[in-house]
C-alpha cells in the first residue's frame, strides 16, 4: 500500500521538510516536498496526492486555505495540519475544515509521525476499498434488475409464441 500513497509535504521551513521526508521515505513512502502552499498546489492539480502534510501558518496562502482547495479538488486526499504549541486553537479550525489530524511542532518523537501517517494511509486504503465495493454492488445491482426483467417477461409470456399468458391478463 505504502509504495501507492505518494504523500505531499508543505512546510516554509526547510529543515522541517527535510526532516518528514525522510522520516516518511523510511517508512516506505513516495514524499514530494513544496515550500510554498502555492507551489503545492500546482503540484496537486498535476497528480492529486492520497496525503497532504502541511504547516498551517506559511507565507502567502496559509494551510487551512491549501486544505479547503485540495478537498476541493479531491475530496478523498486526507490532510494533516502542523501547528505550533502555541496555536493548539488552529488545529481545532483545520480538523472542523475537514484536516484528518494533526502534529504540533516541534515534533517530541518522530514515531508519532510514522504512526500518524499509518492511520491516514489506512483511512485512505479504506476509503478506496470502500469506493471498490460500492461499484461492486451498483454493478451487481444492475446485473439483478437485468435478470429480474427477464424472469418477468418468461412469467407473464408463452415460451413457444411470445404472446401474453393467462398469468399477465390476471395481473
Amino acid at each position: 500500500m505504502s509504495e501507492r500513497m505518494r504523500i505531499l509535504v508543505v512546510d516554509d521551513e526547510e529543515s522541517l521538510r527535510e526532516v518528514l521526508s525522510e522520516v516518511l521515505t523510511d517508512d516506505g513512502y513516495p514524499v514530494t516536498t513544496a515550500a510554498t502552499a502555492e507551489e503545492a498546489l500546482v503540484a496537486f492539480e498535476a497528480d492529486p496526492f492520497s496525503l497532504v502534510i502541511s504547516d498551517i501558518r506559511m507565507p502567502g496562502m496559509d494551510g487551512i486555505t491549501l486544505l479547503e482547495r485540495v478537498k476541493a479538488l479531491h475530496e478523498e486526499t486526507q490532510v494533516i495540519i502542523i501547528t505550533s504549541h502555541a496555536s493548539l486553537d488552529s488545529a481545532v479550525t483545520a480538523l472542523r475544515a475537514g484536516a484528518y489530524d494533526y502534529l504540533i511542532k516541534p515534533f517530541e518523537d518522530i514515531n508519532l509521525i510514522s504512526a500518524v501517517v499509518a492511520r491516514a494511509a489506512d483511512k485512505v486504503r479504506l476509503v478506496i476499498e470502500n469506493r471498490v465495493l460500492v461499484e461492486k454492488l451498483k454493478s451487481y445491482n444492475n446485473e439483478l434488475e437485468s435478470v429480474n426483467h427477464v424472469l418477468r417477461e418468461l412469467a407473464i409470456r408463452d415460451g413457444l409464441t411470445g404472446l401474453y399468458n393467462h398469468r399477465y391478463f390476471q395481473e
